[in-house]
């Protein structure tokens, strides 16, 4: 006895006795440091006082059910039962034990009494309370995400090992199918476009040891293509080797379909369908400095003339002859002609490796004769411009390409009486055109007297040969600047007369002959 009350004694647990109806016969010294109280206090305290009543009568069933199997002379006398409780303090709190629970018996081996030992499991309860939170947390997100999460091993099947409930909206498949590639690897649901893509995304991040962020579209059991975005990242081992890959995957359909419709619009003219001045000038910058030595050439339809339509038909019917002319002229595309329009009433053909001049001049020809038979009835005449782009261009401004092929389609409608002329750009054209531009500039400058830009009159006498006296003159203009010199009217009255310089032209040359003549 003295042997294990010296044990008991000096234990950090606490060791008790009670007898049938529960009140303590013995506590070990230890339970000042469990509950703050010395033997004795505890001794004076009824079990009342230290436990809850559920736990009373759970203690009194286990008595009653081990004096019943007394009556069996089979049963194990020797038999221990662990349960926990919640134990008061004598200041009123709490603490949460564990007791291993014993039966005492007496020389006939009657059951007389409990011995127990007690131990203090607080902090493992509230571990356990938190960790059961965490698992009811972590359950209540998955089964609501609106995704997958995902444990999969780093191998080319992205073989997985754990796969949320949200897997069989997100793929069609079940849990159960996806881990340990019972029914279906996950690397079949990727589109096979994207799955070489997605492996080397996932071997840079993880050799920088960095999130994985990647878009791209799976095939559904249904055969049904989605996309989706997966977030993830590398899970380390000790040594630093790759032990899982965990992430969350998403159906993105939604708001690609949003993206793709708003580049779409981007892209494309809304009347037409076809793509736009903006996607022209993007892939041509693209593919002018790529430098690979194929030949590129732009065509440009221009049908301005068919506004003069409007005034008397009205906008709706100028934009279904519009509309027409590029259902007409899409039959002429293919994989090295793609089709543009660029301005309401002007269209460009991008045209790949061809074979040289003359076939850009036979395309042309056939989309010339494709128009004038659809503007028959209307009369609509325009002009075709081509400009071939020379691989030692490369460096050419985008918006002076576009300038030159503007510069050849304009010359077809002015020069030509054909109802769809074709010009060629080259030099000797942009020459004529900037020639046109500096008479225009000087016919502005000259009607502001602005120095070195002068409009003056030459007067041609009338000669009355019978009275032999002079009795009129005709008065001509002649322009006269100091960088183009003497400029013909033959030249400039053309000019003036399209740009609609001729009016207040004709006003100046008026008063200076009034002038003259007083």
């Amino acid at each position: 006895e003295n042997k294990y009350r010296s044990i008991a004694e000096n234990m950090s647990d606490v060791v008790w006795q009670m007898d049938m109806d529960l009140n303590p016969t013995y506590v070990s010294p230890s339970v000042s440091k469990l509950l703050g109280e010395s033997p004795d206090e505890h001794m004076k305290r009824g079990v009342e006082e230290k436990l809850p009543e559920h736990s009373i009568r759970m203690i009194r069933a286990m008595l009653a059910e081990e004096l019943e199997r007394e009556k069996d002379p089979r049963s194990d006398k020797n038999r221990s039962r662990t349960i926990e409780v919640e134990h008061f303090k004598p200041d009123g709190s709490s603490l949460m034990l564990e007791m291993n629970i014993s039966f005492l018996r007496d020389e006939s081996g009657k059951v007389c009494g409990l011995l127990g030992v007690s131990r203090d499991i607080t902090l493992r309860k509230k571990a356990e309370q938190s960790l059961a939170e965490s698992e009811r947390s972590k359950s209540v997100l998955l089964s609501n995400l609106q995704g997958m999460a995902y444990r999969c091993g780093y191998d080319r099947d992205w073989t997985m090992h754990f796969v949320s409930s949200g897997c069989l909206e997100l793929t069609g498949y079940t849990p159960e199918d996806l881990v340990n590639n019972h029914r279906v690897a996950f690397n079949d649901l990727i589109a096979p476009e994207y799955r070489d893509i997605l492996w080397e995304s996932w071997e840079q991040c993880l050799a920088k040891r960095q999130p994985f962020r990647f878009e791209y579209e799976m095939i559904t059991a249904q055969n049904k293509r989605k996309w989706v975005l997966e977030i993830g990242q590398g899970i380390y081992d000790d040594q630093g080797g790759i032990e899982a890959l965990e992430g969350i995957i998403v159906d993105i359909s939604d708001r690609k379909e949003i993206e793709n419709h708003l580049i779409y619009v981007n892209e494309h003219d809304k009347l037409t369908g076809l793509y736009n001045r903006e996607y022209l000038e993007t892939l041509l910058k693209r593919d002018v400095r790529k430098k690979d030595g194929k030949k590129r050439a732009l065509i440009s339809v221009n049908l301005s003339m068919v506004q003069l339509l409007a005034a008397n038909y009205g906008f709706h019917y100028t934009q279904n002859l519009i509309k027409n002319a590029a259902e007409s002229m899409k039959l002429y595309c293919a994989d090295n002609r793609i089709l543009f329009q660029t301005y309401d009433n002007r269209f460009v053909f991008y045209l790949t490796e061809y074979r040289n001049g003359e076939e850009l001049l036979r395309f042309s020809e056939s989309i010339a004769a494709a128009l004038e038979s659809l503007f028959t009835t209307d009369r609509v005449s325009g002009g075709i411009g081509i400009l071939e782009i020379s691989p030692s261009e490369a460096d050419l401004d985008i918006d002076l390409i576009l300038r030159r092929l503007l510069i050849a389609s304009e010359r077809s409608i002015a020069v030509s009486e054909e109802d769809f002329a074709i010009t060629f750009y080259n030099q000797a054209l942009e020459a004529i055109v900037n020639r046109e531009r500096d008479i225009q500039h000087a016919l502005s400058a000259s009607l502001s007297d602005e120095p070195g830009y002068d409009m003056y009159l030459q007067y041609q006498p009338i000669y009355d040969i019978g009275s032999k006296a002079v009795v009129g003159f005709e008065a001509l203009a002649r322009l006269k600047t100091k960088d183009l010199g003497s400029v013909s009217p033959v030249e400039f009255i053309p000019i003036a007369e399209k740009t609609k310089l001729i009016i207040p032209l004709g006003e100046k040359v008026f008063l200076s002959a009034f002038e003259f003549s007083n």
